[in-house]
């Protein structure tokens, strides 16, 4: 039967490195090199020179820190050390309620002074949100290294049982038939007049309109039409979700056409708008005050009309008082509204039901 072939480097350095930590770590006190060479049976091979023995074990060693295996040297015994504390990894354990919940700890020599790392709830499912992004970003190595991360982390830990908070999600767009889409984009492309029904925030019932279109554009979550009523020259704007019973007015007739202002860029004029200008009536003065020097309150200033002899006054275009007055709120006094009545009576509603929600008795 022919010899067994002889091992592979690769093997023989793992053999050696296993063999070296398991003498260091079963051991309190340093040991001599000369006494790793009878723990070590790699550093005692037969006809092997002291100068190349010596030259393995500095570099196995020297690859051993560089892994992160801090073998330490003591000059003055000439005596080489590894703590258990700083080779093991520290018992990991689970935070609920204030109790922690973890694996036994081991109480033989090496383990008894190992740390405790402790998650709660929300730090662990953070890890496993990490984990699962890290797997998905197309790296084969990295998403291997992932899975193996959270494998070992769940012999310790109870990573399936953590579960993410609800999750609650802002409005999104409205949705909006596609009837009426293409209603209106045949009304854009053929410049016709359109008829619809519209229910404004001010309105009782929905009440006819007629527009000119001049362009559709999506802003705060919501699509509007911006144009004209025939004959008027104010563009204002209606937002589709309030639209109904929308037709195109004389649409097989060429000569029906309107033109449109080379002048009208919908682009501009949609990146123009703040929430508060959105609506079909006539835009109304608002004259807020600034009181405070924060960064918000500053980067809002630059969006109002200086008044001359007020420096602390801004005017404002304002088509939504209850809008504006949300935001005016959220500066928390350093901002605040001087003028129209209808918007200080709004700041003042919004700012009496907060009040009246933080102060209320918990149930």
């Amino acid at each position: 039967m022919p010899d067994a072939p002889p091992p592979a480097r690769t093997d023989a350095k793992l053999r050696r490195w296993l063999d070296l930590l398991l003498a260091l770590l079963s051991r309190r006190r340093g040991l001599t090199f000369e006494e790793l060479k009878l723990e070590v049976p790699g550093y005692g091979e037969p006809g092997v020179g002291e100068a190349t023995i010596r030259q393995r074990f500095e570099r196995d060693k020297r690859e051993l820190k560089v892994a992160g295996i801090p073998i330490t040297c003591d000059d003055e015994s000439e005596t080489y050390s590894l703590k258990g504390t700083d080779f093991y990894l520290p018992y990991l354990t689970l935070v609920v309620d204030g109790q922690r919940h973890g694996p036994p700890k081991v109480e033989q020599e090496g383990y008894r002074g190992l740390g405790e790392v402790a998650f709660d709830q929300e730090g662990l499912l953070l890890i496993k949100e990490a984990a699962t992004r890290a797997a998905a970003l197309g790296d084969p190595l990295l998403a291997e290294h992932a899975r193996d991360a959270v494998r070992t982390l769940t012999l310790y830990l109870p990573l399936d049982s953590v579960e993410p908070p609800p999750v609650h999600h802002a409005p999104g767009p409205d949705r909006i038939p596609d009837a009426l889409f293409r209603e209106l984009d045949l009304a854009l492309r053929t410049r016709k007049r359109v008829r619809f029904l519209y229910h404004g925030m001010q309105d009782a019932a929905p009440r006819a309109r007629e527009v000119e279109p001049y362009g559709l554009f999506f802003l705060g979550h919501h699509w509007y039409l911006a144009g004209p009523a025939p004959g008027e020259a104010q563009v204002k704007n209606y937002r589709l979700s309030r639209m109904s019973a929308v037709e195109i007015l004389q649409r097989g007739s060429p000569a029906a056409a309107f033109q449109r202002p080379a002048s009208f860029k919908l682009r501009e004029w949609a990146q123009s708008k703040q929430a508060w200008e959105l609506g079909t009536g006539d835009g109304e003065g608002a004259v807020v005050e600034f009181r405070g020097g924060s960064g918000p309150a500053h980067a809002a200033r630059q969006l109002g009309e200086a008044i001359p002899g007020a420096p602390d006054r801004r005017r404002f275009v304002m088509r939504r008082p209850e809008v504006l007055a949300r935001l005016l709120l959220s500066f928390g006094g350093a901002v605040a509204p001087v003028e129209p009545p209808a918007l200080v009576a709004a700041y003042r509603a919004l700012l009496a039901a907060t009040l009246a929600a933080y102060e209320a008795p918990d149930a």
